[in-house]
């Protein structure tokens, strides 16, 4: 307990840890104060302080008699950090705002300057680090500076001015001067026709160095970029259409071609290297070329990648494509699928400033591979992109329809984006004849059809079955469908061909008759034929029977003949 002695003395309580007396000499206490768990300072003239806050928070007045603590101004004893806008300081000054942290430093006697000084070592004078970041001593001219030194100092390290001398701006856009620390001028100023000047007597400006397949690499450089090209051990820059030797045209200007002396519309006689044929002395006069760059175009022109397109592939061999079936037999048979992403072809060999365009696959990697048709077996894709390697599906038990519409299978393929092609000899990327994805696909068909019939000399219901012919026969002598009869007529048993009504289709039938004297077929207006519809059941082969088939059934009039090649047209 602690005591404070007023007159008369009074007798603390055992609970009271301090007493104060309002008292004077010869006068009795009129108010007395305790201190226990919170804190309450009594005068003559009343009133009072209080508040409340957090541990860690620093205390600050709220008003005359108010007491406050807030996280946004914090003090960590554990580490001695002060955190402004945050209780956790990483730093011990750490700033964290939400929006646009900011410190000011605003020097008001004008004489000075205002800085932000960086130190080391600075209770040892002799071996100090001193470096000061703000602006000039001039409250006038707006520089700002990073020294090395006092801003009084002849050290200036970095220099920025404002675009106009003497008028201060926050919008700092002129020229900045980098100097030598070692060699440097006082407060040295950059050349007012340049954006960026470095000065140094013993070191130079070094640009990236790369390969000449990096270089070339480079994606849509902008015109006036620099590289080092380490593989031809020389500066590029690029003129906005191809990268350019910096000093290859021998300097003074005599790389420089103004023009021909020849009117301007005469016109090259013939292509020449890279000149074609037809190009006039305007074009020429206005194409911005150097002589180097002429002589270039000459002997080195412009030489565009060949390409080839992605294909699929699609076969078996069971059959043919196209071959033909009896409508209603059963087939079996593998596909035989294939991908192929085309070939790039640039040009190569000697190429300028060793440059070596690549080749290989036009297209880029297979995305899809799938199979459409009369059934739809399921593909898997495997290989490289270079060489995908499809599945090849069986078709089992597949039972041939008529025509060739519901008889065929299609091989889709979906390819992604090619390689860019380059051009020979600048390697300017040849964007126009990039392969940019797509599909490809091929088919492969059968078609499925029933036999004609030819009439036999053993019998008038007597015929033998023809070779199948595609429904799209007939539709000229040349391609017409040959009936050869081979036996002598007699009155009861004559020539008779049976041909399916489908094949028909509703066209007229003609017959047209062979001719040995003239070794042409006859106008089918020589002989008449008699016309009816007819049934027939057609085995389709391995135990299959297709019933109820209708035929058209001719049967030949007039006077008997012997054996007579025929050639039936469909008109």
């Amino acid at each position: 307990m602690a005591i404070i002695y007023s007159y008369p003395q009074i007798t603390p309580k055992a609970d009271d840890l301090l007493i104060i007396s309002d008292v004077s000499d010869g006068q009795k206490p009129t108010k007395t104060a305790s201190i226990a768990d919170v804190l309450s300072l009594a005068s003559g003239g009343g009133g009072g302080l209080s508040g409340s806050g957090a541990a860690g928070q620093v205390t600050f007045w709220t008003s005359a008699t108010g007491l406050s603590g807030s996280n946004n101004f914090f003090f960590d004893s554990s580490t001695s950090r002060v955190g402004l806008g945050t209780t956790a300081p990483l730093t011990p000054i750490h700033i964290q705002d939400g929006g646009f942290p900011q410190i000011t430093v605003d020097q008001t006697d004008g004489i000075t300057g205002s800085a932000i000084r960086f130190t080391q070592n600075i209770a040892s004078a002799s071996s100090a680090s001193l470096w000061n970041v703000g602006l000039s001593p001039n409250p006038t001219d707006g520089v700002f500076k990073i020294s090395a030194a006092g801003f009084n100092g002849d050290f200036d390290a970095v220099t920025i001015r404002p675009n106009s001398a003497g008028v201060a701006s926050t919008l700092l856009s002129s020229t900045v001067a980098i100097d030598d620390t070692v060699y440097s001028q006082s407060n040295a100023s950059a050349e007012a026709s340049a954006a960026l000047e470095v000065r140094s007597i013993d070191r130079g400006l070094l640009p990236p160095r790369m390969t000449s397949a990096q270089r070339i690499g480079i994606s849509s450089p902008a015109a006036g970029l620099i590289v080092y090209d380490s593989d031809v051990n020389a500066t590029y820059v690029y003129n906005g259409s191809n990268w350019v030797e910096l000093g290859a045209g021998g300097g003074s200007g005599s790389d420089v071609y103004v023009s021909s002396i020849l009117p301007d519309t005469i016109q090259i006689p013939e292509t020449i290297g890279g000149f074609e044929q037809g190009t006039t002395v305007s074009q020429l006069n206005n194409a911005n070329r150097t002589f180097s760059e002429m002589f270039d175009v000459l002997l080195f022109p412009t030489i565009e990648p060949t390409f080839t397109n992605p294909f699929a592939t699609l076969t078996t061999t069971s059959f043919n494509n196209g071959a033909l079936f009896i409508i209603g037999s059963s087939q079996t048979f593998t596909l035989t699928t294939g991908a192929n992403p085309g070939f790039l072809s640039n040009a190569d060999g000697n190429p300028f400033g060793g440059y070596t365009a690549p080749a290989g696959p036009y297209a880029g990697q297979l995305l899809d591979a799938f199979i459409t048709g009369a059934t739809t077996p399921v593909l898997t894709r495997s290989g490289t992109p270079s060489q995908p390697v499809i599945s090849n599906p069986t078709v089992s038990s597949y039972t041939v329809a008529q025509g060739t519409l519901d008889n065929t299978w299609t091989l889709n393929l979906q390819f992604d984006f090619g390689p860019i092609p380059l051009l020979f000899p600048s390697g300017a990327q040849d964007l126009s004849d990039r392969y940019l994805g797509g599909s490809a696909s091929k088919s492969i068909s059968i078609e499925g059809v029933f036999p004609y019939f030819l009439g036999l000399s053993s019998g008038a219901n007597d015929y033998n079955a023809g070779t199948l012919v595609s429904y799209g026969a007939g539709t000229s002598i040349n391609n017409g469908i040959q009936c050869n009869q081979n036996y002598d007529e007699t009155d009861t048993i004559r020539h008779r061909i049976e041909l399916p009504t489908d094949m028909v289709n509703g066209r007229t039938i003609q017959v047209w008759e062979f001719r040995t004297d003239t070794e042409t077929y006859q106008n089918p207006n020589t002989f008449s034929w008699t016309e009816t519809t007819v049934t027939r059941n057609i085995d389709a082969g391995g135990g299959v029977t297709v019933p109820g088939i209708s035929y058209k059934r001719l049967t030949k009039n007039g006077p008997t003949t012997g054996p007579v090649n025929y050639r039936v047209v469909f008109v």
